[in-house]
């Protein structure tokens, strides 16, 4: 990539490189930087590296800790190995001790600096701009407590009954949880889980979803706001899979769901598309979704139907969807595959992500062995013969790979 590629370009992908296990091809989007977000404690027992010019290891909860079990790495460079035949070529990076990055975009730098028991602190409490300290100095306040007696009540309280002053961090100052009959909700605390790239449902959905609703939120007093409609409402969304809290954290809703993983996207003979999730159930097709996965289609006739799921009964798209389930758990097989076709006599063809040929696999019998061979004749075969000097390549029968040239 960058200076690194060939002939100018800003990318070259390689032949199985593909975005996460999908079958998108890498392009220079696909260039884009990692993080690493720490919001607990991370324990250093050996060495953690940055490119020279630092990277995306910040916290933000504002919680993180990095703590130096040994001294800072002092190697500068790493390697890239290119192979073109038998020959290698190596590539120096430059690189050093991790440089942790603030939260105004400088960075605090490691190298040369963080020793066997150090911890860097990242407390957006004790320093509202977000910056990695070596040092982490907590402040103390005094929270003084009042008894809540009624105007009208004649009961007579000794001072110490009448109120009492206790001693409060500043961490623990963040997470005070406030009664909720005296304060209202200032907003949201929203956590999207997803295995894919692209999530179906964004944290502005969720908002969304509330507000369209009729259920208000901001401003209202915490004891009026229904939790349990709430979750009921999140539950209704096909996409979700687990409401995993709805609650109140401080004086914010924190609501934490969980999105189902699509790994079909079906079309019927009838014109109809779907999705399927990796459980079998059926999810009515939305272009919201951008996940790449594979497309099954040709003899299909299962038509939608909310809360269907293609496993209880027998049929062309259970049998498509008990390979694409199996294929689905290796990386290989998600890169590899972008189409199921089901022909008339009920057998499936695959179509690959890169090359012009077609698999003929047949049914679903035998299909890890039929998966199987596939990979090593990709792997040990058409790597070096070239992908396009063949129309079709034949798993249906028993331990053979029968390739037909074009």
């Amino acid at each position: 990539w960058g200076a690194y590629a060939a002939l100018g370009a800003q990318l070259v992908p390689v032949g199985y490189s593909t975005v996460n296990g999908t079958t998108a091809k890498r392009n220079t989007d696909s260039l884009t930087d990692a993080q690493l977000d720490i919001n607990g404690e991370l324990h250093l027992a050996g060495a953690l590296y940055t490119t020279e010019s630092g990277a995306a290891i910040v916290s933000s909860e504002g919680t993180g800790k990095v703590i130096f079990k040994s001294a800072a790495g002092a190697e500068t460079q790493t390697y890239q190995a290119t192979q073109s035949g038998s020959d290698m070529t190596y590539v120096s990076i430059p690189v050093t001790s991790a440089k942790l990055l603030n939260g105004d975009g400088t960075y605090t730098e490691t190298k040369e600096e963080a020793v066997a028991g150090d911890t860097y602190y990242f407390c957006k409490v004790c320093n509202p701009a977000g910056i990695w300290e070596k040092e982490h100095t907590t402040k103390a306040y005094n929270l003084t407590l009042l008894a809540n007696i009624p105007e009208n009540s004649t009961t007579e309280l000794t001072e110490e009954q009448a109120s009492k002053t206790i001693q409060i961090t500043e961490e623990e100052l963040a997470g005070f949880v406030f009664p909720q009959d005296t304060f209202t909700c200032s907003g949201y605390d929203l956590t999207v889980k997803y295995d894919g790239m692209y999530p179906t449902i964004s944290n502005d959905d969720i908002c969304q979803m509330i507000e369209t609703n009729s259920i208000k939120t901001i401003g209202i007093p915490m004891k009026d706001i229904d939790l349990g409609q709430i979750a009921e409402l999140l539950k209704e969304n096909p996409y979700i899979k687990t409401v995993n809290e709805v609650r109140f954290s401080s004086t914010k809703l924190r609501i934490v769901v969980t999105l189902k993983n699509i790994i079909l996207h079906v079309y019927t003979q009838a014109g109809h598309q779907y999705f399927v999730d990796e459980d079998g159930y059926m999810l009515p097709f939305s272009l919201a979704v951008k996940e790449n996965v594979p497309v099954a289609n040709g003899k299909i006739t299962d038509a939608f139907a909310d809360g269907k799921n293609v496993k209880d009964q027998q049929s062309n798209l259970h049998r498509v969807f008990k390979i694409a389930s199996y294929m689905h758990g290796n990386d290989f097989y998600r890169a590899q595959f972008r189409q199921f076709y089901v022909q008339n006599n009920n057998e499936v063809v695959l179509v690959p992500t890169v090359g012009r040929h077609k698999i003929l696999f047949g049914t679903d019998k035998n299909m890890e062995e039929k998966l199987f061979n596939l990979q090593q004749t990709y792997q040990q075969g058409l790597a070096y013969m070239g992908m396009d000097q063949y129309a079709t390549l034949d798993v249906r029968y028993k331990n053979r790979v029968i390739a037909k040239k074009k």
